[in-house]
């Protein structure tokens, strides 16, 4: 299969839109609950990996909902008072002029009736401030669970389409089948396959995986 080999700055932009978003077996109960599924309007923490997907959905309930996307707390935190909001990555929050005003923000939302959706890498908040920790831990929280086959599969596609790069079956199959099963791997090894190809000048095939697998496997085993 002829292949365009492309600059690193010819790769399309995630738009996260519900239109991309793929519902599979494993994060059905997920989107459910908070896509379909009207609120009671408490407060939500969504736990999951990096790369699991959270910034997606968490985007998608923000478009159904009309809701705020929130990324300079100090200057945003007003918005609550009018709007549901939506904060990803609350546990990168380093300063304590983000913390407390994702306190305020917090309740803030709760007093006027408004929903908050907050995105994690982990449900332990014991460096925040003891209010705003058992703020948190009060909330519904949601875990996004492991990636199925089939969610796995078109994953790897999109990473290739996001690249605007044609791949054999083969090569798909060849990376469920080699790579950890997570979307985080998935991601970060399309990512490597793709620098190996622009540094090496050649299409990604079957022969680029494997030699690339062979040099990833060395490199870790070396760093041991």
């Amino acid at each position: 299969m002829k292949q365009l080999i492309l600059i690193d700055n010819q790769v399309r932009e995630n738009t996260y839109s519900a239109a991309d978003y793929f519902v599979s077996e494993s994060n059905l109960y997920i989107y459910k609950s908070l896509v379909e599924t009207p609120s009671n309007k408490k407060p939500i923490v969504l736990k999951g990996h990096s790369k699991s997907g959270k910034t997606h959905i968490g985007r998608v309930w923000a478009s159904k909902h009309s809701a705020d996307i929130l990324s300079n707390l100090p200057d945003q935190a007003h918005l609550a008072i009018h709007n549901h909001c939506f904060i990803d990555d609350i546990d990168k929050l380093t300063t304590q002029e983000e913390i407390e005003a994702l306190l305020h923000i917090y309740n803030s939302a709760v007093e006027n009736g408004k929903i908050l959706l907050m995105t994690t890498r982990s449900l332990d908040f014991s460096d925040v401030l003891p209010d705003l920790s058992s703020r948190l831990r009060s909330s519904i929280t949601y875990s996004i669970p492991p990636p199925d086959d089939e969610l796995l599969r078109v994953v790897t596609r999109k990473q290739f389409y996001l690249y605007q790069t044609r791949v054999s079956e083969n090569v798909v199959n060849l990376v469920l089948q080699r790579v950890d099963r997570s979307l985080e791997a998935v991601v970060e090894f399309v990512a490597l396959l793709n620098r190996e190809a622009l540094h090496k000048g050649k299409p990604i095939s079957a022969r680029l995986f494997r030699e690339t697998s062979a040099s990833a496997s060395k490199e870790r085993h070396s760093q041991q």
